[in-house]
C-alpha cells in the first residue's frame, strides 16, 4: 500500500480532496486522513492544500423544496436536455409522450424540469415559466439530494426569453441524428437495445427494462463511464494485437471517444471517463510509461473541482472505483510469443480478469444506492462486456459512414449489428427467466471501506516489462 501512494502525490490530492468535500456532510471520514498522511509523509504539503480547497468547495447541507410553489420567473438551463419518454394514461388507453428533461435554475432553487419536444433546447436558454415547483418524491428524495436537485418542474409551454450560445446545440443535433439513424435502420426490440445502449435504459418499454433488471445489464446500458472504458480497452486490445504502435493508436481511440462523447449527449460520466482516458493516452504521444491510477486521480481532481456535488453521484464512485481496480489488479500487456493463438489467449484472460474486476468493484455500490444485488450480473459482463462494446463499434462505424455510403453503412446494422443485438436479447431472456437478483437490507456505506480496505491488502506492485 505504502508503495502504491509514495510516488503518486496527485492520488493523494485526490483522496484528500474527496475526503474533504463529504467531511461536511460525513464527518467521520476526517478519521480517515490519519492513515492517509501516514502511509505518505513526503506528500503532507499537497494533501493539506487540496484538503483545504476541498472544504471551501465541499457541497453543504441543501434545504429541499416540501411544499408546491407556483414561480413565475426566469428559469435558465443548466444541462445539456435529453429526449425523454413517458407513458401517460388518457382516456382511459396508455400513450407513449415524447419530451425533453435538463436541469435549471429558477427563484434560486436547481430544479429537473421536463417539458415538451419541440421547440428544442439546448444548454444557456434563458425561458419564462409560470408553472407550480413541486417537492421531489420520496422514492427519489436521496438520488436528487446527492445531484443537489431541489424541487421538479413540468412544464406546459416554452417561452424564450433569450437563447443559449448555439455551439452548445451540436451535441443535441448529433444526438437526435443519430437517433433517427437507429429508428430508420432497426426494428423492434433491437431498436430499443440500440438506442438504450447509447442513450438511457430509462426510456425502453416498462417490461423490457424489467428484464434488465432482473438479468442483472441494467447498470451496463445507457451511457456511461463503463461503456467508454471498454470502447478505449476494445480498441487498443484490437489494434495492439496487430502490433500497431500506441503513439498512432492514441489520436484514433481519442478521436473515437470524443465522438462517443458528443453523441450520447455529453453526460456528466462519459465527458469524466473520456477525460480520463485521453489523460492516459497523452502519454503515449509524450513516448512517456503511462501511470494509470495517476491519469484518473488528475481527471477526478479536474472533475470535482468544477461539479463538487459529483462526490455523491453513483456515477462518480463506480467510475472511480471500477477503473482503479482494473488499473491495480488486471495486467493490461501484450503476450511475449507473437502467435496468434497466444494473443488470442492472453486477451481472453485479460477480458476475464476486467469482467470480474468490473463486478467485484461496481456490484457492491450498487447494492449500497440501489438496495439490491444481482448474482446475475456476473455471467451477464462476462458474457455480453465484449458484445456491448462491439455493438457500439458497428452503430458508430456505420453512422460515420451512412453520410458518404448509406447503403454501406444499413449493410453493416443489419448483417453485423443485428446479429449481435438478438445475442444480447437472447442473454438478457435467459437470465431474466433465472432471476438471480436479491433486495437487501440497509448496508451502511462505512463497510465499503472494509470491502474495499481488505481487497487493496491483496495488491502487489508488478514489474513492467521494458
Amino acid at each position: 500500500m505504502k508503495d502504491l501512494l509514495e510516488k503518486r502525490p496527485l492520488l493523494i490530492a485526490c483522496l484528500s480532496l474527496i475526503i474533504a468535500l463529504s467531511g461536511w456532510q460525513h464527518p467521520l471520514n476526517f478519521f480517515f486522513l490519519a492513515p492517509l498522511y501516514w502511509l505518505n509523509r513526503r506528500s503532507w504539503a499537497i494533501a493539506g492544500m487540496f484538503l483545504v480547497v476541498g472544504l471551501l468547495f465541499a457541497p453543504r447541507p441543501l434545504p429541499m423544496l416540501y411544499e408546491p410553489h407556483y414561480a413565475m420567473a426566469p428559469l435558465v438551463v443548466q444541462s445539456v436536455p435529453q429526449d425523454v419518454s413517458s407513458t401517460i394514461r388518457q382516456g382511459g388507453r396508455l400513450v407513449q409522450v415524447e419530451g425533453q428533461s435538463a436541469d435549471g435554475l429558477v427563484d434560486g432553487l436547481r430544479v429537473r424540469f421536463r417539458a415538451p419536444a419541440t421547440p428544442i433546447l439546448r444548454l444557456g436558454d434563458v425561458l419564462q415559466i409560470s408553472d407550480p415547483l413541486r417537492p421531489v418524491s420520496e422514492v427519489a428524495d436521496t438520488s436528487y439530494r446527492n445531484q443537489r436537485i431541489q424541487a421538479v418542474l413540468r412544464l406546459t409551454e416554452i417561452h424564450f426569453l433569450r437563447r443559449g450560445p448555439a455551439i452548445y446545440e451540436i451535441p443535441g443535433d448529433i444526438r437526435r441524428d443519430y437517433g433517427r439513424f437507429i429508428e430508420s435502420t432497426l426494428t423492434g426490440e433491437e431498436r430499443h437495445i440500440a438506442k438504450a445502449a447509447w442513450f438511457r435504459a430509462g426510456d425502453m418499454p416498462q417490461d423490457e427494462q424489467s428484464k434488465l433488471l432482473q438479468s442483472g445489464l441494467y447498470g451496463y446500458f445507457g451511457a456511461s463511464g463503463i461503456q467508454v472504458y471498454m470502447l478505449c480497452g476494445c480498441l487498443m486490445a484490437v489494434l495492439s494485437s496487430f502490433r500497431v504502435p500506441r503513439a498512432w493508436q492514441a489520436p484514433f481511440v481519442a478521436a473515437v471517444l470524443i465522438i462517443f462523447t458528443v453523441a450520447t449527449g455529453i453526460h456528466a460520466s462519459t465527458f469524466r471517463a473520456s477525460l480520463v482516458c485521453v489523460l492516459f493516452l497523452i502519454s503515449f504521444w509524450l513516448s512517456r510509461e503511462p501511470d494509470s491510477i495517476t491519469s484518473l486521480s488528475l481527471a477526478g481532481i479536474l472533475f470535482l473541482l468544477v461539479f463538487p456535488t459529483g462526490i455523491y453521484s453513483r456515477g462518480f464512485q463506480l467510475t472511480m472505483t471500477i477503473v482503479a481496480a482494473i488499473c491495480l489488479f488486471v495486467h493490461l500487456d501484450l503476450p511475449e510469443e507473437k502467435s496468434l493463438f497466444s494473443t488470442v489467449k492472453h486477451r481472453a484472460k485479460q477480458l476475464l480478469a476486467v469482467c470480474l474486476a468490473i463486478w467485484f468493484a461496481g456490484e457492491p455500490i450498487w447494492m449500497v444506492h440501489a438496495g439490491v444485488i444481482s448474482l446475475s450480473g456476473l455471467p451477464a459482463i462476462l458474457l455480453l462486456g465484449l458484445v456491448i462494446s462491439a455493438i457500439l463499434l458497428c452503430c458508430l462505424f456505420s453512422y460515420c459512414v451512412h453520410w458518404i455510403l448509406p447503403a454501406v453503412a444499413i449493410g453493416i446494422m443489419k448483417g453485423c449489428t443485428v446479429p449481435l443485438l438478438e445475442f444480447v436479447l437472447g442473454v438478457m431472456n435467459w437470465l431474466a427467466n433465472h432471476d438471480l437478483s436479491f433486495t437487501t437490507p440497509f448496508v451502511n456505506s462505512y463497510w465499503l471501506v472494509v470491502y474495499y480496505g481488505a481487497w487493496l491488502l491483496t495488491w502487489r506492485p508488478r514489474a513492467v516489462r521494458p
